[in-house]
């Protein structure tokens, strides 16, 4: 059944930086690029030009010599706290995924926690599976992922802070 959910994971880090130093990057999705070793790059549709609850987007993916794009939907939007998005294939259809960013003052700094969950999908997302080495690898891609995206933005954010806003 489409929708239904295969697998997930998750990584959190620590990154000395408030919360909301750390929101002016992962809430803005357009940025995610700079940090992820999947996503090139976010584009607002629909005139939005920031995050919000409904917003929808276009992403530009990569891994190896595969690409496409998908288009998501902002799903949860709290302020300095969590963002998620759910995304559809670019034709229309049923979620594959969906990515949230949780973020947590703690002494240091914020932990930001990244969660992924795939979904039973279309047979195209099925093949684009199998030229990334199948499902069991990309679940192991998906996971390890999320630890690299993290380390990244935690570099990013403490060695080139944004204004908040």
């Amino acid at each position: 059944m489409a929708g239904e959910q295969l697998w997930g994971g998750e990584a959190r880090v620590t990154i000395a930086a408030s919360p909301a130093a750390v929101w002016a990057y992962v809430s803005d999705v357009t940025r995610v690029g700079q940090w992820s070793p999947e996503c090139l790059r976010g584009t607002y549709l629909d005139g939005a030009t920031e995050a919000a609850e409904g917003v929808r987007f276009r992403g530009a993916n990569r891994r190896g010599a595969v690409r496409w794009f998908t288009n998501c939907t902002v799903v949860r939007f709290e302020a300095e706290r969590a963002i998620a998005w759910e995304v559809h294939p670019p034709y229309g259809g049923a979620r594959t995924a969906r990515w949230t960013y949780e973020l947590q003052p703690v002494e240091g700094g914020t932990e930001v926690v990244e969660h992924f969950e795939v979904y039973r999908s279309t047979i195209l997302t099925r093949i684009g599976w199998v030229l990334m080495g199948g499902k069991q690898n990309r679940r192991e891609m998906l996971q390890r992922s999320v630890g690299e995206s993290l380390n990244k933005l935690k570099t990013l954010v403490e060695s080139q802070p944004v204004a908040a806003g």
